[in-house]
C-alpha cells in the first residue's frame, strides 16, 4: 500500500509488493488504460462539442444547422487538444481542481442532447427504438470505437494514488472522503 512503502505511483507500489519485474508490467497497463482513456474522452469530447459549436457557427450565420463534416470534426479535436494539453502537463492535480466544471457542463449538454433526440425520434416513430437499437455487436471495428469510452466511464479512477499523496494527513478515513 502507498501508505506503508510511500510510494507515489503504481509502479512503485507494484515494485514495493512484487518487485522491479512488475513494476515494468503496470507501468505498460497503466500507459495502455491512460491512452485508451485519453482516446474515449476526446472522441465523447469531439461528438458533444463538435456538432454544437457548428449548430452555434451556422446560427450566428444565419444558416440552417447541418450534420457536421469529418474536416470540422477534427478542427474542434484540434481546439480542444490545444485548450487541454496544458492541464495534462501539469505535474500534480491543484491545477485541475476546477476541470471537473467543465465535465459536469459537457455531461449536462449531452443530457440534454439526448433527451432532446429521445423524444423527437419517438414523437415521430414510437417503435423506433426497439427496432434500431443494436444491443450487440459481431463487428470488431464497433468494438474498439466503444472501448475506450467504457474504459473513460468505468476505469478513470487510476490517478488514485497522486490523490493520496496530494492529500494532507491522508489517512484511511481521509482518503474515503474523497
Amino acid at each position: 500500500s502507498t501508505r506503508r512503502t510511500g510510494s507515489m505511483t503504481y509502479g512503485k507500489v507494484a515494485r514495493s509488493a512484487v518487485g522491479p519485474s512488475l513494476e515494468l508490467v503496470t507501468t505498460a497497463i497503466i500507459f495502455f488504460l491512460v491512452g485508451f482513456i485519453l482516446v474515449g474522452l476526446m472522441i465523447l469530447n469531439q461528438g458533444i462539442w463538435a456538432p454544437t459549436i457548428m449548430a452555434f457557427i451556422s446560427s450566428f450565420k444565419g444558416e440552417q444547422p447541418h450534420p457536421t463534416t469529418t474536416f470540422e470534426n477534427t478542427i474542434v479535436l484540434a481546439v480542444l487538444v490545444v485548450i487541454i494539453l496544458p492541464f495534462l502537463l501539469k505535474r500534480d492535480l491543484t491545477s485541475l481542481r476546477h476541470i471537473c466544471y467543465v465535465g459536469f457542463f459537457s455531461i449536462i449538454i449531452l443530457n440534454i442532447a439526448m433527451a432532446y433526440r429521445a423524444v423527437e425520434k419517438n414523437i415521430t416513430n414510437a417503435g423506433m427504438f426497439q427496432t434500431n437499437v443494436t444491443w450487440y455487436t459481431s463487428n470488431v471495428a464497433d468494438v474498439m470505437n466503444a472501448l475506450p469510452i467504457i474504459l473513460l466511464a468505468f476505469l478513470c479512477s487510476f490517478n488514485i494514488i497522486s490523490v493520496h499523496c496530494n492529500l494532507v494527513d491522508p489517512t484511511r478515513d481521509r482518503v474515503q472522503e474523497v
